[in-house]
C-alpha cells in the first residue's frame, strides 16, 4: 500500500477520535460555564438583597427623622383632647355649656371625680351635600398633660358606643394614623394577629405566638422597624 494511502487512512481514523475529544472538551467547558454563571447569579441576588435592605433602612431612618421633627411641632396640642358624641351639643352651644357637658360626662361616664382645669372650643363639622351633618366636636384644652392623660386612660369606656375621645392631631399626624389603620386592618384580617397603634405614630403587631413586629409611617407608606425607641414589651396576661 502506498504511503500516501496509509497516511490518508490513518488521518481518517483519527478524525472520530478528535471529534470525541472535542465533544468531551465542549461538555467540560459547558459545565464550567453553567457553574460560573450560577455563581455570578447568586452573587447578584445577594447584592440585590443587600441593596434592598440598605434602601429599606434608609427609608426607615428618613421617616423616623421626619416624624421626630413633625411630632415635636405644636407641643401644646398634646394636652388637648377631642370629644364627640356628647348629648345636647349643637352649633348653638356656648363654650361654657360645652364645658359643663364635658364635666358631666367625665363624672357620670368615666367616673373622674376630681376637678380638672380645662377650657372648651366647639367644632361644628361642615355639611357635605345632602348627607346629615356630623356630630359636634368639643376640643378640650387641658392646663397640663397629666390631666388629659387621666382621660386617655379611660377611653376604653366609650368603645363600641357612639362617642369617641381622640388626641388633637395635626393634619400630618392624621395622615400617619390613617395609613397605620389601613396596615392594621391588612395584618389583622382573619384574626391571625392583633395590632395596636402606639403614640399615634407606630403600629405594633403581635402574632398568636407572642412575636411582635413594629412599623412606622409618614402618611404615604408603612415601613417595618427593628424596634420602637424605648419600647418595653408588655407582659402577657
Amino acid at each position: 500500500m502506498p504511503a500516501s494511502q496509509d497516511s490518508s487512512q490513518t488521518s481518517g481514523r483519527s478524525q472520530p477520535v478528535d471529534k470525541r475529544n472535542q465533544a468531551k472538551s465542549a461538555n467540560f467547558d459547558m459545565d464550567e460555564f453553567v457553574t460560573k454563571t450560577n455563581e455570578r447569579l447568586k452573587a447578584l441576588e445577594d447584592e440585590n438583597i443587600s441593596l434592598k435592605k440598605q434602601i429599606q433602612d434608609l427609608k426607615a431612618q428618613n421617616i423616623s427623622e421626619t416624624n421626630e421633627r413633625r411630632y415635636a411641632e405644636q407641643p401644646a396640642r398634646r394636652s388637648n383632647l377631642m370629644i364627640s358624641g356628647l348629648s345636647n351639643i349643637n352649633e348653638s352651644t356656648t363654650s361654657e355649656d360645652a364645658k359643663k357637658a364635658v364635666n358631666d360626662f367625665l363624672r357620670d361616664k368615666l367616673k373622674v371625680t376630681e376637678k380638672l382645669q380645662f377650657n372648651c372650643e366647639l367644632i361644628i363639622p361642615k355639611k357635605k351635600g345632602n348627607a346629615p351633618r356630623g356630630n359636634a366636636i368639643v376640643k378640650c384644652k387641658f392646663r397640663n398633660l397629666s390631666d388629659s392623660n387621666k382621660i386617655r386612660a379611660k377611653r376604653k369606656e366609650v368603645i363600641n358606643t357612639n362617642m369617641w375621645i381622640n388626641d388633637d392631631l395635626t393634619v400630618y399626624q392624621m395622615q400617619v394614623v390613617k395609613k397605620l389603620v389601613e396596615k392594621k386592618k391588612e395584618l389583622t384580617a382573619g384574626g391571625r394577629n392583633t395590632a395596636t397603634i402606639y403614640a399615634n405614630r407606630y403600629l405594633i403587631v403581635k402574632t398568636s405566638k407572642g412575636k411582635e413586629s413594629f412599623f412606622e409611617s409618614d402618611g404615604f407608606e408603612v415601613i417595618p422597624l427593628k424596634t420602637i425607641p424605648g419600647w418595653k414589651p408588655r407582659p402577657t396576661n
